[in-house]
């Protein structure tokens, strides 16, 4: 599962090829609305304190960036883990570029489009009946990290991405944030990780009323280089295989909240 503080995200999610049960479920504790990045500092150095041998799985994206730059900015040792596929290399660039900015020398391996497609078809549609694909090379990065007994960190988080206006979105969390944990181990979601994080993710006062994008809202937010939301360019091959895939699955891949919703369940629980 995707670990969260006193496992306030209660995952529901079925390892044996049930998605269509997916739940998730909350287990909230009361917290005091914190600053974002006051959050997300406190939220670093509690990670560090439990967790040992840190990896952050180092896509490219501006989620992850932020997530190496905060905890370089606390000197909490952290291996920035670079998967390298066919497909990813725009997105890659960026993964390079930061942790040459801030002098870090990644992990870098490769994945195969045959690794991709092992664990798209025999892993996540044959065992658990899934489709997404996106995370086969998160799957491969939790992997690597359990074998090498650390302890990975995502940019996991429940807003939106790219182009799609604020005001238009809805919230959620996928059932493919399990599927890792379901074969590779578990991992953990650094933005959902406590609720004060999440919280100040979604209540800040640029999302209200304003036509902005979720790419200009995290650029703002965290303070990093604007860019779009790149998705891999997975060679033909593989788009056929992952295509017939995605046609046999006819119901839902996540849970979704609107703004008011969302908001709703942490009300109670403010200080």
């Amino acid at each position: 599962m995707i670990i969260s503080e006193n496992n306030w995200i209660n995952d529901n999610f079925t390892f044996i090829g049930l998605i269509s049960d997916y739940d998730v479920k909350f287990n909230l504790y009361p917290f005091k609305p914190l600053d974002f990045h006051k959050a997300a500092e406190e939220t670093a150095m509690k990670i560090s304190k439990k967790y040992q041998n840190l990896y952050v799985g180092l896509s490219g994206g501006i989620d992850s960036e932020y997530v190496l730059v905060c905890f370089h900015k606390l000197k909490i040792p952290i291996i920035p883990l670079i998967i390298l596929c066919e497909g990813n290399e725009q997105e890659s660039k960026y993964a390079f570029k930061i942790c040459e900015k801030l002098n870090i020398i990644p992990k870098v391996i490769t994945c195969s489009n045959d690794d991709i497609l092992d664990i798209c078809v025999n892993f996540i549609a044959k065992k658990l009946n899934g489709i997404g694909f996106q995370s086969a090379t998160r799957a491969y990065s939790a992997n690597y990290v359990m074998n090498n007994n650390g302890t990975l960190i995502c940019g996991e988080h429940i807003i939106g991405d790219g182009n799609i206006l604020i005001r238009d979105s809805e919230y959620a969390m996928n059932e493919w944030d399990g599927y890792d944990s379901a074969h590779f181990g578990d991992e953990i979601g650094f933005f959902t990780y406590t609720p004060e994080l999440t919280y100040s993710m979604i209540s800040g006062n640029t999302l209200d009323g304003e036509d902005m994008s979720w790419k200009e809202y995290k650029s703002k937010l965290f303070g990093l280089e604007l860019r779009n939301k790149i998705h891999y360019s997975y060679p033909e091959r593989i788009q056929k295989i992952i295509s017939s895939i995605r046609r046999l699955r006819s119901f839902e891949t996540g849970i979704r909240w609107k703004k008011d919703e969302i908001l709703d369940i942490f009300k109670p629980y403010l200080i």
